[in-house]
C-alpha cells in the first residue's frame, strides 16, 4: 500500500476502521464472559448477553466500522483528482508550447503525441472515463497493453486491484465477525454439545463465507474421529470419509488427523497442489475447494475434535482471519467447558439432593432443632422439630433470612453482628448460646443452641450446623424464681431446708439451715469447694461431682446420700440440685436431713415384713401342724404295736424313732420361724447360746449347700436383756454377709467360728470368719448408709447400718467390726440380764 502511495491519514483512516472492529470484538467477549459468569440466575445472565449483542451500541459499533472506509476512499478519490488535475494542467502546458512554437512543433508532434501516450498508457479520453468511474466506486477492470503497464492507467489498474483485493479482504473480515458474533449467539443460545457443533458449521459457512464446515469428534473405542455436525456443499465427501488419530494409519497425516494429534491448527492456502492433502486432490477440485483450515477443539484442556473448514479461494487465510477462526475454535472449547462443568454440576447437585433428603430422613426423627445456616444467614436446613416449633413448613423457610423471618427485633442487630464477625475473622461460634425466637403466631419461644461451625476444603467458614433444645418453660421458671431478691432472701432464711448456693464448685451464699446441718460457720463455709472439702459424701452409684455436672448442664437432679460432717457426725441427706437462673456458672442445692425418717421407715418396713411373714408363717403352721400330728400318732401306733411283739424289728424301731424326732423337730422350727418373724415381742431375757442355736437353724440349708464350716465356742455362758427377734435379725444379717463374702472370693476353706463370752457389763458374741477382710479404705465406712462393697444389684448398703441402729439405738449395746488380712471379726455387745445401758 505505501508502494501504491497511500498516505498516513489514510492508513490512519485504516487503522480507526480495525479499531472500531476491535471494539466490537471485546463487546462479544464481555457478553461470553456474562453468560459464563457462575454468580447470579444463569437465565438472567444470558439475557443480559443477548442485550449486549443486540443493543445499539454494538449495531453502531457495526455500522463505524464502514465510516472510516469510505473517508479513506473520498482520500484516495481526492488524490486521484489531484493528480488527474496535474495531469491535465501539464496537457494545457504542452498545447500551450505547440501553438507557440506553431509549426516547429509539428515536426515533433507525433513523437510528443507518441510519448504522452506511453505516459497515460491510452487516451486522455480512456484516462478521464476511467477516472470518473473509479471515483463513481464502479470497479470494472481497466485492460491496458503490456507496454503501457508503466503508464498512468497502468498505475490506476494496479490500484484499482490493490483497493479490491482490500475491499475483498475487508468483506471477508466482515463475514467472520459476523459468523463469530452468531457462533457465539448460538453458545449462549444452545442447551448441549450437539445443538451447538451444528449452529456452529451453519454459521461458518451462511455468515462467514465459505463452503463448507465440518466438526470431527474423537471416538476412543474406534481412534477414529466421527463427524458430529456438517454444512455447506459438498457433503456427500463426508460419506464415506474415514480419519484415524492413530499415527500409523495414512488417514491421519492429512491437516484434519495432525490437528487432533498435535493440537494446533493447520492452514492449507492451496488445497489442490499442498503435498499433505494429495490424498484428497481429486475430491477438493470435484467441490472446488481452494483452501482449508482444520483447528483442534478441547474439552477440559483434552483435545476431543476438530473443526475443518473449506473456502473457494486460495491463500484466503491471511493473520486477521486465523486468528478469527482460532478464536471461534477457542469459544467452542469454552463451551464444551462450560457443558462438561454444567453436567458435573447437575450430577453434584442431584447427588446432593439424593444425600440432603437422607439426612434430612434421619434429622426428622431426633426430637432437638437441627438448623443449619450460611454465611448470610439464610436457611439452608430445618428439621421437623424445627419447623414444628416455629410453626412453617421445610418449604416455606428455606433460602429465608433466619434474622429477620425468626428473631425478635430488638435482638437482629446484634444476632447479625454476632455472624457477620464470626465470618470475618474465620472464628467458631460459641458452643452453647441462648436466644429468643419468635413463631408464625407469633408467640416468643427461648432456645438454647449447641453450634457448630462448617467448612470447605480451604478451612474457610462457609455456614454453621446450630442443634436447640426449647428451654422456654425452664427459663420461665427460673426467672420467677429468681424475680426479686427479697423474695429470694425470704426462702433462704424462712425454708426448713438448707440452701446452698454455689458458683464454679464454690460455696457463694447458704441459709442458717445449711450451716446447722454441716456444723460448720459462715465463715468456713463460704468460698468453701463442696467437693474438696474435709467433710464426705457417700451415694449408691455416683458421686457429688456427677450430680453437680448434670445440674450444670441444665438438669434437676436428686440424690439421697450419706453425709460426714467434719465432727464424723454421719447424716443422710435428701439433695436436690438445680442451675440458678440464667448464669451457667451457678448451682442451687437444697438439702434435707432425713436421717431419722430413713431409720423409722426402714423399722417399720422391717415390721411390716416381719408382721406379714409371721402370719404367713402362722398359716403354714396352722396347715402344718395336723399333718405333723397324724403322722406322729401314727408312727407312735407303729412304735407301740412293735413293741408289744415277742421279737420286734430293731430295724423298724429305728426308722419309727427318727420319724418321730424329725416331725417334733418340723414343728418346733415352724415355731422357730413364727416367733423370728413377730415384732410385737418385748425386750426379754436371751441366752446368747440358744440364740446362734435360733440363727443357725435359719441359714442352716445355705451353710450346708455350700460346705461351710461352723464352730461355735462358748467360753462363758451368759444372758443379754434385749429384744429377741431384732438381735437374731442382726446375727442372721452377719451371717449372710459372710456366707456371700465366701462365694464372692472363691474361698476354699469357709470358716465361720461364733464365739460367746461376757464382761462386767456386757455379753459377747463374736462372729469370726475368713472370706477375705474388708479393705482398710472401706472399715470406716462400713456402717454408713448405702455404702457397699456388693455389686448394686446384691445390696442396698442398709443392712449393718440398720444392724448398728438395732444393737445401739434400740438394745443399747454396742456393734463393732474389726479386720486383718483375710479375716474378719464382728462384735455385739448386749447389756447382761437386767443390766441396761443408759
Amino acid at each position: 500500500m505505501r508502494n501504491a502511495k497511500f498516505t498516513q491519514k489514510e492508513f490512519s483512516k485504516l487503522s480507526e476502521a480495525k479499531k472500531e472492529s476491535d471494539d466490537l470484538t471485546k463487546i462479544e467477549f464481555r457478553a461470553m464472559k456474562i453468560l459464563e459468569s457462575k454468580q447470579g440466575d444463569s437465565h438472567l445472565n444470558q439475557q443480559k448477553a443477548l442485550e449486549l449483542l443486540h443493543n445499539d451500541l454494538y449495531h453502531q459499533k457495526k455500522a463505524s466500522i464502514m465510516k472510516p472506509l469510505d473517508e479513506c476512499y473520498s482520500l484516495i478519490n481526492a488524490r486521484t483528482a489531484k493528480a488527474v488535475e496535474h495531469t491535465n494542467n501539464l496537457a494545457l502546458i504542452m498545447k500551450i508550447l505547440l501553438n507557440g512554437v506553431g509549426l516547429f512543433v509539428l515536426f515533433t508532434f507525433y513523437r510528443l503525441y507518441k510519448e504522452l501516450k506511453a505516459i497515460l498508457g491510452g487516451s486522455l479520453d480512456d484516462v478521464h472515463e476511467h477516472i470518473i468511474k473509479i471515483g463513481r466506486g464502479e470497479s470494472a477492470p481497466i485492460y491496458i497493453e503490456q507496454k503501457f503497464k508503466n503508464s498512468i492507467l497502468g498505475w490506476l489498474s494496479e490500484t484499482q486491484e490493490r483497493l479490491q483485493s482490500l475491499l475483498r479482504t475487508n468483506e471477508r473480515l466482515k463475514q467472520l465477525y459476523s459468523a463469530r458474533s452468531e457462533c457465539n449467539l448460538a453458545i449462549v443460545q444452545s442447551k448441549n454439545d450437539t445443538e451447538l457443533f451444528s449452529r456452529i458449521c451453519q454459521h461458518i459457512v451462511n455468515f462467514g463465507g465459505l463452503k463448507m464446515a465440518w466438526i470431527g469428534i474423537v471416538d476412543p473405542s474406534s481412534n477414529r474421529l466421527d463427524i458430529a455436525a456438517s454444512f455447506g456443499e459438498g457433503l456427500e465427501y463426508l460419506d464415506n470419509l474415514h480419519i484415524s488419530t492413530d499415527p500409523e494409519d495414512p488417514s491421519s497425516l492429512g491437516p484434519t488427523g495432525r490437528t487432533f494429534r498435535e493440537n494446533k491448527p493447520y492452514w492449507c492456502q492451496d488445497f489442490q497442489h499442498d503435498p499433505m492433502t494429495a490424498k484428497w486432490h481429486d475430491m477438493g477440485k470435484k467441490f472446488g475447494w481452494g483452501a482449508s483450515a482444520a483447528l483442534p477443539i478441547q474439552c477440559c484442556d483434552t483435545t476431543i475434535g476438530v473443526l475443518t473448514i473449506y473456502a473457494y479461494e486460495v491463500n484466503i487465510f491471511d493473520l486477521q482471519i486465523k486468528k478469527l477462526l482460532q478464536a471461534i475454535a477457542q469459544d467452542i472449547s469454552h463451551a464444551l467447558d462450560s457443558f462438561h462443568n454444567e453436567k458435573i454440576r447437575k450430577e453434584i447437585e442431584n447427588e446432593l439432593i439424593a444425600t440432603t433428603q437422607t439426612a434430612q430422613n434421619y434429622l426428622n426423627i431426633v426430637d432437638v432443632i437441627v438448623l443449619v445456616l450460611d454465611t448470610h444467614q439464610k436457611i439452608k436446613l430445618l428439621n421437623r422439630k424445627g419447623c414444628e416449633i416455629v410453626g412453617y413448613s421445610s418449604e416455606d423457610v428455606l433460602e429465608k433470612d433466619w434474622v429477620s423471618m425468626f428473631i425478635p427485633q430488638h435482638d437482629q442487630a446484634k444476632i447479625k453482628e454476632l455472624i457477620n464477625d464470626l465470618v470475618n475473622s474465620q472464628t467458631p461460634p460459641p458452643p452453647y448460646y441462648e436466644n429468643d425466637i419468635v413463631t408464625k403466631n407469633g408467640n416468643v419461644r427461648t432456645i438454647a443452641w449447641r453450634n457448630q461451625a462448617l467448612y470447605d476444603e480451604l478451612g474457610n467458614i462457609i455456614g454453621f450446623l446450630c442443634s436447640g433444645d426449647d428451654i422456654t418453660e425452664i427459663r420461665s421458671t427460673q426467672n420467677k424464681l429468681i424475680e426479686s431478691e427479697d423474695f429470694y432472701r425470704t426462702i433462704v432464711t424462712s425454708i426448713d431446708k438448707a440452701i446452698i448456693i454455689l458458683e464454679n464448685g464454690y460455696v457463694v451464699d447458704c441459709n442458717e439451715v445449711a450451716l446447722s446441718l454441716f456444723e460448720i460457720s459462715k465463715q468456713e463455709f463460704l468460698q468453701s469447694n463442696i467437693t474438696t472439702f474435709t467433710w464426705s459424701f457417700e451415694s449408691s452409684n455416683r458421686t457429688l461431682k456427677d450430680y453437680l455436672q448434670d445440674a450444670y448442664d441444665g438438669q434437676t437432679a436428686r440424690a439421697e446420700c450419706t453425709f460426714t460432717t467434719i465432727h464424723n457426725t454421719i447424716k443422710i441427706l435428701d439433695l436436690t440440685l438445680a442451675k440458678y437462673g440464667e448464669n451457667i456458672n451457678k448451682v442451687i442445692i437444697l438439702a434435707r436431713d432425713i436421717t431419722d425418717k430413713i431409720a423409722k421407715d426402714k423399722l417399720l418396713t422391717m415390721h411390716s415384713r416381719q408382721a406379714q411373714m409371721g402370719e404367713m408363717i402362722s398359716m403354714i403352721a396352722h396347715q402344718w401342724r395336723q399333718p405333723l400330728a397324724v403322722i406322729n400318732a401314727i408312727t407312735t401306733q407303729h412304735l407301740m404295736k412293735e413293741c408289744m411283739k415277742d421279737e420286734p424289728d430293731t430295724f423298724l424301731l429305728s426308722n419309727l424313732d427318727k420319724i418321730e424326732k424329725q416331725s417334733v423337730y418340723l414343728s418346733q422350727t415352724i415355731n422357730d420361724y413364727r416367733d423370728f418373724f413377730r415384732n410385737d415381742k418385748p425386750k426379754e431375757v436371751i441366752d446368747l447360746l440358744f440364740l446362734i442355736e435360733q440363727a443357725l437353724t435359719l441359714v442352716d440349708h445355705t451353710i450346708k449347700t455350700n460346705n461351710i464350716n461352723i464352730d461355735t465356742r462358748v467360753n462363758a455362758p451368759a444372758k443379754v436383756y434385749a429384744y429377741r427377734n431384732e438381735v437374731l435379725q442382726v446375727i442372721v444379717t452377719l451371717l449372710k454377709n459372710s456366707i456371700d463374702a465366701f462365694l464372692h472370693h472363691a474361698i476354699e476353706k469357709p470358716n465361720i467360728i461364733i464365739t460367746i463370752d461376757h464382761d462386767d457389763i456386757y455379753g459377747l458374741i463374736k462372729v469370726y470368719d475368713n472370706a477375705g477382710g474388708i479393705k482398710e479404705e472401706n472399715i470406716k465406712k462400713i456402717f454408713d448408709p448405702y455404702f457397699t462393697t456388693k455389686d448394686h444389684s446384691l445390696g442396698t448398703g442398709l443392712g449393718l447400718y440398720m444392724s448398728k441402729m438395732v444393737i445401739e439405738d434400740h438394745c443399747k449395746g454396742i456393734l463393732e467390726v474389726e479386720s486383718k488380712h483375710n479375716e474378719t471379726t464382728f462384735t455385739l455387745k448386749l447389756p447382761w440380764e437386767n443390766h441396761e445401758v443408759i
